[in-house]
């Protein structure tokens, strides 16, 4: 019997129960007898569709696999001809098809290059980074008005809150090198390290000195050009002292003080912070216990920064300042420079553009 014609048989047998001549040891058998099929095809019914949810689960499992097996080997395949085509390489029609006329930087390539700008940068893993195209817009608090207790039954007033907007354009990131010819005899991977390795140092190198003085003229504005940071503490021509460090956490607002760092250059901190000691004969500034290769001043991490100038510090939480690829990294290659010496030059370009997107999480430390 089917499942619904064990159903049919036991609706009916509730109606003969109720009939006064009914045979009711033997109806109560058949309702046994049905209601143990019943059981054994919901059973088979259930197994049946565990089965075949099973079926189902591996085939899209084997699916997904082999699509990213398909998408992985498509991008080495893209990522191979990319690098082969820098190297100056003559590319077949399949490999031409592939690269296309714009030649996009490899995803994979482009993620060692955010590495390793983040490997040679110290400041750039504290920022907040952004990869929005064009021009961006970014909200932030400006008047700002606590939360009140209203009493049950009265009405809320409204406060003044606003906005301001910090606008992140687009400057361009160049960095050139030149490479002799030899290079078209180095396997991809040694290539793609050799260049990648090569311009993110420099680029590096330009983005840090950037987000401390930046001029914000063609180029992202810096933390330490005039007007940028308002709140400013200074020390005495005679020397730092205890007192004049302790000013500096002090006027900065409790609010940036989770994730607020010192940024020094290596003289200042060395001749001028390192061993003033507090009222106690302690020393202020500690190694950091975990992995110990840093310091702490007060508690808060330091930062070596050689771009920051002599007798300058700055202290706040980096997250409040912004950096936005407006473009993404492009590397291309020209051989018409170096022709006569049978060189290449590589160029790395982006667009990009950085600024503070809250005065107020920073503080100016000066040599009055």
């Amino acid at each position: 019997m089917t499942l619904k014609e064990i159903n049919e048989r036991l609706i009916q047998l509730r109606s003969e129960i109720s009939m006064p001549d009914s045979d009711l040891v033997a109806i109560e058998k058949e309702i046994d007898k049905l209601t143990e099929e019943k059981r054994e095809l919901n059973a088979k019914l259930e197994k049946r569709q565990k089965l075949i949810d099973k079926a189902l689960t591996i085939n899209a499992n084997e699916e997904e696999k082999t699509e990213r097996k398909e998408s992985k080997n498509m991008e080495m395949n893209y990522r191979s001809v990319f690098f082969k085509n820098l190297q100056g390489h003559e590319l077949n029609i399949e490999e031409r098809a592939l690269l296309g006329t714009s030649a996009v930087i490899p995803t994979e390539t482009l993620n060692r290059v955010v590495e390793r700008l983040e490997q040679h940068s110290v400041l750039l893993p504290f920022i907040t980074r952004l990869s929005i195209p064009g021009n961006v817009t970014l909200p932030v608090e400006n008047v700002k008005n606590e939360a009140s207790w209203v009493a049950m039954g009265g009405a809320s007033t409204d406060s003044a809150d606003s906005f301001a907007a910090v606008a992140l354009t687009a400057h361009k990131l160049i960095k050139t090198i030149e490479i002799g010819a030899d290079v078209a005899a180095m396997a991809i991977d040694a290539f793609e390290s050799f260049i990648v390795d090569a311009l993110a140092k420099k680029l590096a190198r330009a983005i840090e000195n950037a987000i401390l003085n930046g001029t914000g003229s063609g180029q992202p504005t810096g933390l330490l050009l005039t007007g940028q940071v308002t709140q400013i503490e200074t020390w005495a021509v005679g020397g730092m002292t205890y007192a004049d460090l302790l000013k500096v956490p002090a006027r900065l607002p409790t609010p940036y003080h989770r994730g607020a760092r010192w940024v020094f250059n290596r003289a200042t901190f060395f001749q001028s912070v390192l061993a003033i000691v507090d009222t106690t004969g302690r020393p202020v500034v500690l190694r950091e216990v975990e992995g110990g290769s840093g310091f702490l001043l007060l508690g808060y991490p330091v930062v070596i920064n050689d771009f920051v100038p002599a007798n300058q510090a700055i202290f706040g939480n980096f997250e409040y300042y912004a950096l936005n690829f407006a473009k993404a990294f492009e590397i291309s290659k020209d051989s018409s420079v170096g022709f006569r010496v049978g060189s290449q030059v590589y160029r790395a370009l982006a667009l990009v553009d950085a600024r503070p997107t809250m005065a107020e999480a920073f503080v100016r430390f000066n040599r009055a």
